[in-house]
């Protein structure tokens, strides 16, 4: 995307939002990432139910298939998630931003800046993520909280957000969003993170080595114990990724 293309966007979305900060921030935000959650999601879901042969390559856990009823099961909390809690948390992270100066420029910035911005987004996700989730596998918080989101041993697509509310405002949106707000980012920046960060989640979950990325944490749904974090730094650092590195294609057991 241009830079003219981003200014226009950003020019419109002022326009649609009568120029509301708090608006931009949270609802047109949350709108924004809600098209992209389903943008990515729609090819995977569909190949999740057509399974057509040339695919059956790419599954990681062999004949672990979804079914309607299950996958169905999934709704309420996936639109409870994207919806009351994403605007909740993002509310929250409105009034942090007011402290930090997160800005609302007339003027999106330079790719330069987003990149840099977006770069320090990335590890303190990487950090943020990590820790609150090996913290949910404390078997006082896994059994309460995290188990919702490991019921799915095999995952698909859009089990990303499936997991219980806090943990989605905890452990999922606060991470992502600490980073460009700790550094009063453009909202454009957040935009364009956020893109990345549900790209990103949609892939890891989605049950299919089509790019050598989902492996790692379907392989965290099968074993549990390791690949707690998103780039595998902290893993290697903590040795909670010493199974899956040493296994010969990084893939959980076919049939558990």
């Amino acid at each position: 995307m241009s830079s003219s293309t981003l200014q226009d966007f950003w020019d419109f979305s002022n326009r649609f939002c009568n120029g509301n900060d708090f608006i931009l921030f949270t609802l047109y935000t949350n709108a924004l990432t809600i098209f992209v959650y389903l943008l990515v999601n729609i090819p995977f879901v569909i190949l999740d139910f057509i399974q057509p042969a040339f695919v059956q390559q790419y599954k990681i856990q062999g004949k672990k298939y979804v079914t309607w009823e299950k996958f169905a099961s999934t709704f309420p909390l996936i639109v409870f998630n994207s919806t009351v809690v994403a605007l909740c948390t993002s509310s929250l992270f409105y009034v942090l931003g007011t402290y930090t100066g997160v800005s609302f420029a007339r003027e999106v910035p330079s790719w330069l800046t987003i990149i840099r911005d977006m770069i320090l987004a990335i590890f303190v996700e990487e950090f943020g993520f990590y820790y609150t989730h090996r913290l949910l596998h404390q078997p006082f918080f896994y059994k309460r909280i995290h188990k919702i989101h490991h019921r799915w041993t095999a995952p698909i697509s859009i089990t990303s957000v499936y997991c219980h509310p806090l943990e989605h405002a905890l452990s999922n949106l606060t991470p992502v969003l600490l980073g460009p707000t700790l550094v009063g980012a453009h909202v454009v920046t957040f935009w364009i993170w956020f893109t990345v960060a549900v790209t990103s989640t949609t892939i890891s979950h989605c049950g299919y080595d089509f790019l050598s990325w989902a492996p790692q944490h379907d392989y965290h749904h099968a074993a549990f114990n390791e690949n707690f974090g998103v780039l595998g730094l902290l893993d290697t650092i903590h040795g909670t990724n010493t199974t899956f590195r040493k296994s010969t294609t990084g893939n959980a057991k076919k049939d558990k």
